[in-house]
């Protein structure tokens, strides 16, 4: 969340259990039933919650992530262990149950390490409790029960299918094996379901890179006294695009910025010389010494004339 985007800690008052991360389930000491979830949706999750002023408990599988500030954590290893910390944490107002639990854990563990004798060994499956769907029917539920599904395929029909059947209020679903989703992706996508209606979010723009001052292009054209008057308010952003949307910052450097000097402002637009001598940027006395070019073009937001500066570099300057 960005600095100004959640000051406000709109869920203050409220309490939130949160499950993360895969569950393990032993076959011996050494070896285990595990999957690949990472804990990371369910971490960022519970960070975001408490920074917004919920009471946050956090129930993680065996992950290495560091606990978010502000909130409990408690860690547990098999579904069996999570199912009893996820129904010992209510009430709540709301579950999110983002942990890839694992359906399916052997029905013994052997006491010690299973040595290779045959070709084949034939390992004896029971189903692990339906943490979600307990919750759903609690005594205690929360007002929001949240669930999610990762697909290979058919995302919808199986999410819907088991909002259905779980009887939780949303769902939120991803396609895992696939770029930018799923399994330890920094930035995920996903769908949310309810019962008539479905939002899709993401991916995540958390790694857009930060603009030097010195890229930042805050020149802009000089403004006459009229036409300041009509437009006090308006001051065009280098880093926004001719529709308003932000731009990366490759995008940014194929840009061209208008720059109108000074002695350009007397002549009509069709016959408005190129600046000579150094270019010095409006209102200071740096002089470019890269510039190898100009060129004249309109300019996208508010279609003025103005002359644009190429430098050695290959991006527009202004």
């Amino acid at each position: 969340m960005s600095g100004g985007e959640r000051d406000l800690r709109d869920l203050a008052g409220r309490r939130l259990v949160v499950s993360a991360g895969p569950t393990f389930e032993d076959i011996d000491p050494v070896r285990f039933i595990g999957n690949r979830s990472s804990g990371k949706m369910g971490f960022a999750i519970a960070e975001a919650a408490a920074r917004r002023g919920a009471r946050v408990t956090l129930i993680a599988g065996p992950v290495s992530l560091p606990t978010p500030a502000a909130v409990e954590r408690i860690d547990v290893r098999s579904a069996r262990q999570m199912r009893e910390a996820v129904i010992g944490a209510l009430p709540a107002d709301a579950y999110i149950g983002a942990a890839a639990v694992a359906d399916y854990a052997p029905a013994e563990v052997a006491p010690g390490k299973i040595k290779k004798k045959e070709e084949q060994l034939t390992l004896a499956l029971v189903r692990t409790p339906d943490i979600l769907a307990e919750v759903a029917v609690h005594a205690q539920r929360p007002t929001l029960v949240v669930g999610f599904a990762a697909e290979t395929h058919d995302v919808e029909f199986y999410a819907r299918g088991k909002l259905e059947k779980k009887r939780v209020d949303l769902i939120a679903a991803n396609r895992v094996g696939v770029a930018g989703s799923g399994f330890e992706s920094d930035d995920n996508a996903l769908t949310v379901y309810w019962i008539d209606g479905e939002r899709a979010l993401g991916p995540a723009r958390t790694g857009w890179p930060r603009l030097h001052r010195s890229e930042r292009c805050r020149a802009r054209a000089p403004v006459s006294p009229s036409r300041a008057a009509r437009r006090p308010h308006r001051r065009r952003r280098a880093s926004l695009g001719s529709d308003g949307t932000r731009l990366r910052l490759e995008e940014l450097r194929a840009t061209r910025i208008k720059t109108t000097p000074s002695n350009a402002r007397a002549h009509p637009a069709s016959r408005r010389p190129r600046p000579a001598g150094p270019m010095r940027w409006p209102g200071t006395s740096a002089v470019r010494r890269d510039i190898t070019s100009w060129a004249w073009t309109p300019i996208a937001r508010d279609r003025s004339p103005g002359w644009v500066a190429i430098a050695r570099t290959g991006r527009a300057h202004g």
